[in-house]
């Protein structure tokens, strides 16, 4: 009986034959002779060993593959994307200067008329995976026709109906394309640092575009101020002179 318990002990690997051989009244060499049936036992376990090492050494050469392939989809991504958004971010500054002139007169006769179509930028049209872009990026690049729109869509606001000069048009059609500008340039190189691109424009020429956007947005801007300012305060006058001239009819 004894002997059956402790054959199972060493069979199970719970103790080693010298260690049993402290607590039992049994000589070494007796111990010994039951250990040879462990040997099945570390064979199995060996082989499933050997199954588990190679299954996860195929893992990790997938990982290491997947990594690569999701890493060159970014590079081949940002390269298309980057190319777009230099030719959008210098569409937003050319819209940005645009005041409705052209050689210090008005561009259509009397009237002050845009001479610059605004940029366009298409994502759906690359050929590429977005979603191989971290989410905050992925969503600053896609949001890019949604700011398109939302401009449109303001500068269609009938209030900018004042011909001939368009003034209030103009004003904040500059402004809002220096703001995307400068919006899409910090977006092309966040970008380029996530997929560790080298800028190829000088430090001096990106300096020259961002500085003319910020200048014209915040010129822009000023003017619109004071622009809406001077508009209030003769609607204003407008108002008391009307209700001057309804006060004196019904006195008459």
């Amino acid at each position: 009986m004894a002997s059956r318990l402790l054959q199972q002990i060493i069979r199970d690997g719970a103790l080693s034959p010298k260690r049993v051989a402290k607590f039992v009244d049994m000589d070494l060499e007796q111990i010994k002779s039951l250990a040879p049936v462990t040997t099945p036992v570390v064979s199995a376990i060996a082989a499933l060993g050997g199954v588990y090492l190679g299954n996860r050494l195929t893992i990790r050469r997938e990982e290491k593959k997947e990594q690569r392939d999701r890493e060159r989809s970014a590079t081949f991504l940002a390269v298309q994307a980057l190319a777009h958004l230099e030719r959008f971010i210098a569409g937003c500054l050319s819209v940005a200067y645009d005041d409705g002139t052209e050689y210090g007169r008005p561009s259509n006769g009397d009237y002050h008329q845009a001479t610059v179509d605004p940029p366009s930028f298409e994502p759906d049209s690359l050929d590429v995976d977005w979603k191989s872009l971290p989410t905050e990026l992925m969503y600053r690049i896609l949001e890019i026709p949604y700011l398109l729109e939302q401009i449109q869509n303001r500068l269609s606001d009938e209030r900018f109906d004042d011909p001939p000069d368009y003034h209030e048009y103009f004003l904040t059609r500059r402004m809002r394309y220096a703001e995307l500008g400068l919006e899409v340039h910090a977006t092309a190189e966040m970008l380029r640092g996530h997929a560790r691109l080298p800028q190829r424009r000088t430090a001096d020429e990106i300096a020259y575009q961002v500085d003319a956007l910020d200048s014209i947005r915040e010129g822009r801007a000023a003017d619109l101020k004071r622009f809406e300012s001077r508009l209030a305060q003769q609607q204003l006058k407008d108002a008391a002179d009307w209700a001057a001239f309804i006060e004196s009819s019904q006195t008459k």
